[in-house]
């Protein structure tokens, strides 16, 4: 610890970032001082402490609640491939926080973290096919997008489930396509998900 305080002195980035985790981490549990460096960090370019100071600000860990910073720290990590910025931007428009409201963007974000092989962006561009949610709907994809996340020890159980649920879907024709696809709207409508 001494070495990163040493270098955190110096600000540098890794250094920052190292003390951030640890200040942010269950057995010390100081967010301000997590935020405090990963500010510090975040100023520098760095794309892990930008998504990491976006969550906090999200959530209110160590700072007041401000979803439009939230959102500015995502976007800067988003647009340097930040898988997990990636993700968090788009359950941001997913949910409409800080954000309109936009199933289609959401898909977007978690499309482009999928594409660079991050599991959780595959988990969750699967569901959207699945659902129809930004895009239109294709169980075909979303059994090829679940499988990838499987493939990563992701979820294992539940992708498991999804994968059964979708080919039950596909050998049960249409209707049963269509009354899934409604039941599971209804549901995210009462968790206040837009499907549009």
């Amino acid at each position: 610890m001494k070495y990163y305080n040493l270098s955190a002195d110096q600000e540098y980035g890794p250094a920052l970032i190292k003390l951030a985790d640890y200040c942010d981490s269950d057995e010390v549990k100081d967010y301000k001082k997590a935020c405090d460096y990963y500010k510090k960090a975040a100023d520098q370019g760095y794309a892990e402490a930008q998504c990491d100071l976006g969550f906090h600000y999200k959530y209110g860990d160590g700072v007041d609640i401000d979803l439009s910073i939230a959102i500015h720290y995502y976007q800067l990590a988003a647009e340097q491939n930040d898988c997990r910025a990636l993700c968090n931007l788009a359950v941001c428009y997913e949910e409409g926080a800080g954000v309109t409201q936009s199933s289609k963007e959401a898909f977007k974000y978690f499309k482009k973290a999928a594409d660079l092989g991050f599991a959780r962006g595959q988990f969750r561009v699967a569901r959207c096919y699945s659902l129809g949610l930004g895009v239109k709907e294709s169980f075909e994809k979303a059994i090829e997008y679940f499988e990838l996340a499987l493939g990563q020890d992701y979820k294992t159980e539940e992708i498991l489930e999804k994968i059964q649920e979708c080919k039950n879907a596909q050998r049960t024709g249409e209707k049963s396509i269509n009354k899934l696809n409604k039941s599971s709207k209804v549901i995210l409508r009462l968790q206040g998900v837009s499907t549009n």
